[in-house]
């Protein structure tokens, strides 16, 4: 069935683009964070994991957070003395709903380390939804072409 093939085509494009964004992060995000290191998903669910005990976060905040595409940690390239979270969703057409996601879910990186971050979304392609929304709740865009 076409419509099936389509939709497992789409699905696979989503997934080797969120394979590269996590080797290519130094470069992608080298304008907004240096000294980029991403980290794993155990690490990242540790952190919440901690927060969760801590009460710094519900159950619902933590699952929510383990689904994001990206964690990295760095210090803004703008000011080197500022160690931020960057937190980024992948998306070949990205919409206002990743731009919601990534928001949503740096604010509860926020919540549960006390250190700022960065909401990023990685696209291909963005809906004007989108870029209204990014420049609503500074969300960072940026558009790959590869």
């Amino acid at each position: 069935d076409v419509k099936v093939l389509k939709d497992d085509v789409g699905m696979l494009k989503g997934d080797m683009f969120e394979m590269k964004l996590k080797d290519k992060a130094p470069s992608l995000f080298g304008h907004i964070i240096r000294r980029c290191k991403v980290l794993s998903a155990e690490k990242y669910a540790e952190i919440l994991d901690d927060a969760l005990d801590e009460n710094k976060i519900t159950f619902e905040e933590r699952q929510d957070a383990l689904d994001v595409d990206l964690v990295a940690t760095g210090v803004l390239t703008e000011d080197p003395a500022k160690k931020v979270f960057l937190i980024a969703e992948a998306s070949v057409k990205a919409d206002k709903r990743d731009v919601e996601r990534a928001y949503r879910r740096a604010q509860i990186f926020k919540k549960a380390t006390d250190t700022d971050t960065v909401a990023v979304v990685v696209c291909k392609e963005k809906t004007q939804g989108a870029i209204k929304k990014a420049q609503e709740l500074d969300v960072i865009l940026i558009n790959v072409l590869r």
